[in-house]
């Protein structure tokens, strides 16, 4: 019964509930304020009487054409006979009447001519179609009268449907033009096409009836076709489909051609209204279907599924005693799964082909899968789920294809990844609110929302807001609901009263009485079954558990029975076409489960005797008057909810499951683009429920791709974690240790990725347990080559130090960094770069200053004490100005109390600070700086090495900058060497005095370093000789002791005088060789480059006094030592190479060597495993390039044998570690290529390396290094095709004939042969391997034509060389390895012949070798190979 009346008398009480005022008359919106309904809306009983002598007066005044509204009232009439089932009950002579009155009336129809003149021709055929349309409602009518079904009318009727169409609109329609456009449009047109739609429902109901013939059946389809792929018709194109539909489910033999032209017209619908405009294959605009209010799908997706849907009838399986007939139940919905099969093989297969119409069929898959996820849980779709299971099997196989069908796996991967992400999302809606029949405990009556807050907690969690009212009240329970949380629309309500889903179940619940039974033992499965679904709870795996709850899964399937009753009552509410097929198939769907197992007769009948079975054969049966009873019917919301979760406890959470393992494995996948998308379908399922996050299974996954060898998958995992990590905190432990591993990542956006995101964490989480651990390892980054890094790990320090928090809290974090840290150097450079930001930054780290010295002064615990000390130690390297004022205090500090390793430490500390502010010190303090210099002077004499060397680096800065008291050094100097000189007379060094002897040395040597050299011009330590001569006298003594401590410390000190005297290095040649040569531990390596970098650090060539004499004689020793450093630069510590790596960056950037020198180094620690020495080559070798391009090229042939030689001694091998995916020799390559001469010498130097007699490792290193290069122009490639072509031309055929006779006569491959085969081999290889990857003939001239690199899905050249590394470890090949030497020589002749299109380009060979060929043949014909 219809209410409109009733709530427009109500609008303003609505109204009134946004002024949000108590008073219970504005705000209570329920139904129960409506009492009654008017009388004159309610709907009497008809009498069969009073409609006859209607029907009769009607068909006494039809006497022509023109009274158009008595033909409307007369279809009117008899709908509404037709619908209550009186329509038997006329007379059929009165019918038969009637049809023989309409059939003379449209008679004239087949005489009007059809011409261009369309407002003409419609305007005189739309009087016959209100008749035409009588007749079909009435001949469609089920029970009447066989005399009314005149062959001859419905001959007519047939030629006036065809002629209409494909004479007058189709032709009309097609013009496209304005023209057409503007005819179309206008009203009598419009109504034309109206009544037309009546027609074609009303042709349904005939064509139901199975009174159409074959070829009526025919035209009409074909017409129907038509109508839904023609632009401008779209009026008429939800009737077609309905007739379509009709004829497809009553006229099997038509399905198949249906399917095929639907598929075929498919990919003409698109989405864009702009690529119907102008487009050569005349696209058109599909247009949304409604489904319901808030939900709309596209037309030719709707169409889809309708016509499919529609081969499941409910009038077929009912035999002629009323009873029903399972069997062909079963076999109508087998059949009907069958055609969904169909359908989609056939889609898939157009999706598969290589032509460029794929494409459109896979924007059409990807549309249509995004609609039927929409239509998934929609009672008037139940064939969606099945439809978008057999397309995710389709993608499954997609997805398996081989490397050739690159875009097609991607094209899967991203459908499955929609998928399954929405079937998470969906999973996380039901485990947030799930529906789970319970008794209902009533709340107190209440007149408003806001009374009680209990009663107002919507199902969204939500209660009453002062901002909005638009609240309804149920009136079983009392609650109070959001009218958009249950879908509700109360101009559209027809019922008096309203309550909620939860009451409504709850009902559906008193009303059965029984429970399913599930008795296992009458299912066991005998002989051979059909396969259905298996429920997700069935299943054992941990890998495929529904990610459903188990308890929602349980009650799911205990209240099974009630959710199908409750999805069968939304569909009777309406007799629509769609839904009688909707239940159709959901009756079979129910009855095919119970009965497909079941073998025996017994068991049958056991199963038919169910309550359950009975429910679903009297709902099959009875008419939807009947079957609804006094069952309650949920609302649209409720019903998609009560669906969606019966669904994903069951099929679908299965379907997903498997989706998502799909996923998950193409994570293991050998291509990185693929495990790329994958981890990117796997971040859509994260995103749409971060709780996944924490499953095992997905876990793993993560994890593993954290440590995957490609950077860009790295990057993608640590996206995902990134996104989703603080949502929930269990996340970053799950994650934390694996994220902090990728700061390391070789990878520049990887290590980025994962800076975000721990900032994120920490400044969503200021409290989080990990966040000092998680600022140490940020700030170790703060020293990264990448300047991106850097500046991240800046921003995330200012924002949380420098931005934000008090000076206090900045301290407190400061102080459990370092604790942590227990490092100075990063936060030195992170506060060097924070005070050029501005004068607050510095003023804050002052305050920070103040907050250490008064934390230090009011310590009692040593190790608190040490870490201010620490701090106020990182701020005078940051800016001496800071600490200064604190230096006249730390004199308190400075005298010894402990004797400890910790008091040590803190005195180091104090000295550096003093060391570092002496520069900024002033008078005013000059009694406490005496003071100071008298206990550093202490410290010199009495403490260990590590307080020594701080507290005379701190005293000489004293001297120098503020006191002046050179007297002191000098005293001191000669004191130590007083000692040092009197040892030297001993025949035998006393053990005991051996820890003074060492401090007496490393106070001479440090002295000369930290004192400037004008203090020894004229300072002897011996009489008549220099201070240098001394000093180098005794050290060389000492470097010669049998002590190795002494030894080395005597060198040491040696080393400090360098800085000061140059000249001694020269001195030093012999005594630096022997330590070269006794170096074996990597300490021992470091240290004597940490010597030799300290003296270039310190020592210019420019500012040595001399002559050039002396300059060249320097220069000299200088480049000696060089060797030394190149050797160490292939060491197998790679610490000892980071040390040697930063010495040749030094000695580049001082220029004292010639770069010849150490420029094949440098090339081969390109393709270091540590991204640092890459990083410092590549900047050495770019500065050499832009000075002088030249000496790179010319120096290229023994660089790459330089790097061939490094990784085959440094890494053991050339396939122990990826060099060229990781190396920097493509980037190197991109700045060579920038002039077209440097770029052809480059290829071709290496081009020409590949020869016949090389070492195969050796050329299989070089053709390795060309496929990892990224080439840009098809004349690259083509500058190695020909040097490959003519080394093959040569050689192959040559070869092959020998490895032929070799076979025929049972004899052995020489050395040299089998050598020079397998360079032929890698030849083909890497031709083959480039000629895929850019798609580039090797027949095209040189040209600037671009090309693009698409290697992800192909194989790597060294995977496809894998194979013939067992033939590089023989001397000679014979019996079976040679035969498979054979064998893969001939495929890589045929696929070389396969990708050489040019037919003149394989007649270059020379004429000698054309016997050879035919030789070739004729042996193959004899099966040789």
């Amino acid at each position: 019964m219809s209410r409109r009346s009733e709530i427009e008398d109500v609008s303003t009480l609505q109204m009134t509930n946004k002024k949000n005022k108590r008073n219970s008359e504005d705000t209570s919106i329920t139904p129960r304020n409506l009492k009654s309904l008017p009388k004159t809306l309610v709907r009497s009983e008809p009498k069969i009487e009073t409609d006859t002598a209607l029907l009769q007066s009607l068909i006494d005044g039809m006497s022509n054409i023109t009274k158009i509204k008595d033909f409307e009232r007369l279809d009117n009439l008899i709908t509404r006979l037709r619908y209550r089932n009186l329509l038997r009950n006329i007379d059929p002579d009165l019918l038969q009447d009637l049809a023989l009155r309409i059939k003379t009336i449209i008679e004239p129809t087949l005489r009007i001519n059809y011409t261009t003149e369309y407002l003409e021709v419609c305007q005189e055929i739309s009087p016959y179609l209100e008749p035409t349309k009588v007749y079909l409602n009435l001949a469609g009518s089920p029970y009447i009268d066989n005399k009314v079904l005149v062959d001859e009318t419905i001959e007519i009727i047939m030629q006036i449907i065809r002629d209409s169409f494909e004479k007058l609109l189709i032709p009309l329609a097609n013009l496209s033009n304005k023209q057409s456009a503007k005819l179309l449009a206008d009203m009598k047109l419009q109504n034309c096409m109206a009544n037309l739609c009546g027609i074609l429902e009303s042709l349904s109901g005939l064509i139901t009836r199975g009174c159409l013939q074959d070829y009526w059946l025919m035209a009409t389809t074909n017409i129907l076709l038509k109508i839904l792929f023609t632009q401008g018709l779209e009026m008429l194109q939800l009737s077609a489909a309905q007739t379509l539909s009709a004829i497809f489910g009553f006229y099997s033999k038509m399905r198949d051609q249906i399917i095929d032209e639907i598929i075929q017209n498919l990919p003409l619908m698109t989405a864009d209204p702009n690529q119907a405009i102008g487009s050569k294959s005349k696209k058109l605009v599909s247009r949304d279907y409604p489904v319901y209010s808030d939900l709309s799908i596209r037309f030719c997706s709707f169409l889809v599924v309708h016509v499919l849907q529609s081969s499941c009838l409910l009038s077929k399986p009912i035999k002629p005693d009323g009873n029903l007939d399972c069997e062909v139940v079963l076999t109508q919905y087998e059949d009907t799964m069958k055609l969904v099969q169909y359908f989609c093989t056939n889609l898939a297969g157009k999706c598969l082909k290589s032509s460029g119409g794929s494409q459109d069929y896979r924007i059409f898959l990807e549309i249509f899968i995004n609609d039927i996820l929409k239509i998934t849980y929609c009672p008037e779709f139940p064939l969606a789920s099945k439809i978008l299971g057999c397309i995710i099997l389709h993608l499954f196989s997609m997805v398996s294809k081989g490397p050739s069908t690159g875009n097609l796996r991607y094209y899967a991967i991203e459908r499955l990844s929609d998928i399954a992400k929405s079937f998470r999302s969906d999973i996380m809606q039901i485990r947030e609110s799930p529906i789970v029949p319970h008794n209902i405990i009533p709340m107190p009556q209440t007149q408003h929302p806001s009374d009680n807050p209990n009663s107002s907690l919507c199902i969204c969690k939500k209660g009453w807001s002062n901002s909005s009212c638009d609240m309804v009240q149920c009136e079983s329970c009392w609650k109070w609901f959001h009218l958009d949380c249950v879908g509700l629309n109360l101009e559209n309500y027809t019922e008096e009263t309203w309550r909620c889903d939860d009451c409504r179940i709850c009902e559906c619940m008193q009303k059965f009485d029984w429970k399913r039974k599930t008795e296992k033992s009458n299912k066991k499965k005998k002989g051979n079954h059909r396969n259905y679904e298996k429920p997700a709870s069935e299943e054992s795996e941990p890998d495929t558990i529904n990610p459903i709850a188990r308890e929602i899964i349980y009650a799911t399937e205990e209240n099974e029975h009630i959710y199908k009753q409750l999805v069968y009552n939304f569909l009777i509410s309406d007799n629509s076409y769609l839904k009688e097929n909707a239940r159709c198939v959901w009756l079979s769907l129910w009855i095919v489960k119970m009965i497909v197992d079941v073998d025996r007769e017994e068991d049958l009948k056991e199963v038919m005797s169910l309550k359950e079975f009975k429910q679903y054969k009297k709902n099959w049966l009875n008419p939807p008057q009947v079957a609804t009873g006094d069952f309650p019917k949920l609302s649209e919301t409720g019903t998609l909810k009560v669906l969606k979760q019966f669904l994903l406890c069951f099929e679908i959470g299965a379907t997903y499951t498997h989706v998502q393992n799909q996923i998950v494995n193409l994570l293991g996948a050998s291509q990185p683009l693929t495990r790329s998308r994958a981890l990117k379908g796997l971040a859509g399922i994260v995103e749409a429920d971060p709780e996944c996050l924490a499953e095992r299974v997905i876990e793993e996954a993560v994890t593993d791709r954290l440590l995957d060898t490609s950077i860009a998958v790295r990057e993608a995992a640590c996206d995902i974690i990134g996104r989703f990590i603080c949502h929930n905190s269990q996340f970053s432990s799950l994650y934390y240790q694996a994220l902090l591993e990728r700061l390391k990542d070789k990878g520049a956006s990887v290590r980025k990725r994962v800076i975000k995101i721990l900032k994120d964490i920490i400044v969503s989480n200021p409290d989080h347990e990990k966040m000092i651990e998680i600022l140490c390892e940020l700030i170790k980054r703060i020293g990264d080559e990448t300047e991106g890094i850097k500046d991240a790990v800046i921003n995330t320090f200012e924002y949380i130090w420098f931005e934000n928090g008090t000076e206090n809290q900045f301290f407190s974090t400061l102080v459990k960094v370092y604790k942590l840290l227990n490092m100075k150097e990063p936060i030195i450079q992170l506060f060097k770069i924070a005070i050029t930001k501005g004068d607050s930054y510095k003023a804050r780290i002052a305050k920070i200053s103040d907050l250490a010295s008064d934390q230090l002064y009011a310590s009692s615990i040593l190790s608190n004490s040490i870490v201010y000390a620490k701090i106020l130690e990182i701020l005078s390297y940051v800016d001496p100005a800071i600490t200064s004022q604190h230096i006249s205090t730390l004199y308190l500090f400075l005298t010894p109390k402990y004797n400890s390793a910790e008091e040590s430490e803190l005195l180091s500390s104090l000295c550096v600070i003093i060391e570092k502010t002496t520069s900024q010190m002033t008078g005013q303090f000059s009694q406490r700086i005496q003071k100071i210099e008298t206990q550093l002077l202490t410290l010199v004499y009495t403490q260990g090495s590590g307080v020594l060397a701080s507290a005379l680096a701190a005293l000489c800065a004293i001297v120098k900058d503020v006191t002046h008291n050179e007297s002191l050094l000098t005293q001191l100097m000669k004191n130590c060497f007083i000692l040092v000189s009197s040892q030297r007379r001993s025949k035998k060094l006393d053990p005991n005095i051996l820890p003074s002897l060492n401090r007496a040395m490393l106070v001479l040597g440090l002295c000369i370093k930290y004192y400037n050299a004008d203090i020894y011009n004229e300072l002897q330590l011996e009489q008549g000789k220099q201070f240098s001569e001394s000093i180098f006298d005794y050290f060389k003594y000492y470097c010669r002791s049998e002590a190795e401590g002494l030894r080395e410390r005597a060198l040491e000190c040696l080393s400090y005088a360098w800085v000061r005297f140059p000249h001694l290095l020269q001195k030093s040649e012999n005594l630096i060789n022997d330590a070269w040569k006794k170096a074996v531990t990597p300490e021992t390596k470091i240290r004597l480059l940490n010597m030799f970098q300290e003296f270039l650090s310190h020592c210019d060539l420019k500012t040595i006094e001399g002559g050039d004499e002396d300059h060249g004689t320097l220069f000299i020793a200088i480049q000696g030592y060089v060797g030394y450093i190149l050797t160490l630069a292939k060491d197998l510590d790679i610490e000892v190479r980071e040390n040697a790596a930063d010495i040749l960056k030094l000695i580049h950037l001082q220029g004292h060597v010639n770069p010849t020198i150490y420029l094949p180094t440098l090339f081969a620690l390109l393709a270091d495993d540590s991204i640092y020495i890459r990083e410092t080559s590549f900047k050495c070798i770019e500065t050499i390039f832009s000075k002088n391009s030249d000496i790179v090229l010319i120096n290229l042939q023994p660089s790459l044998q330089e790097s061939y030689d490094f990784q085959i001694n440094t890494f053991k091998g050339t396939r122990s570690f990826t060099s060229q995916s990781e190396s920097l020799y493509n980037r190197l390559y991109m700045l060579i290529k920038d002039r077209k001469t440097h770029r052809n010498k480059f290829l071709a130097t290496i081009s020409k390396l590949l020869e016949p007699s090389a070492n195969p490792e050796f050329t299989f290193y070089l053709a390795d290094l060309l496929s990892s290069l990224s080439f840009t122009s098809s004349e690259e490639l083509t500058i190695i095709f020909e040097h490959i072509n003519s080394k093959l031309q040569t050689n192959a055929y040559r070869l092959m004939r020998s490895i032929k006779l070799c076979c025929k006569n049972n004899d052995e491959l020489s050395h040299e042969e089998l050598m020079d085969t397998l360079l032929i081999l890698q030849l083909f290889i890497l031709h083959y391997f480039l000629s895929n990857v850019y798609q580039v003939k090797t027949d095209e001239e040189k040209s600037d034509k671009p090309v693009t690199k698409n290697s992800d899905e192909f194989p790597s050249f060294s995977e496809l060389y894998e194979k013939l590394w067992k033939y590089h470890i023989l001397e000679k090949a014979s019996g079976e390895e040679l035969k498979n030497l054979k064998k893969l020589m001939k495929e890589s002749m045929d696929l070389h012949s396969a990708s050489t299109d040019n037919i003149s380009s394989r007649k270059r060979v020379r004429k000698s070798e054309e016997g050879e060929k035919e030789e070739y043949k004729r042996n193959e014909a004899e099966g040789y190979y």
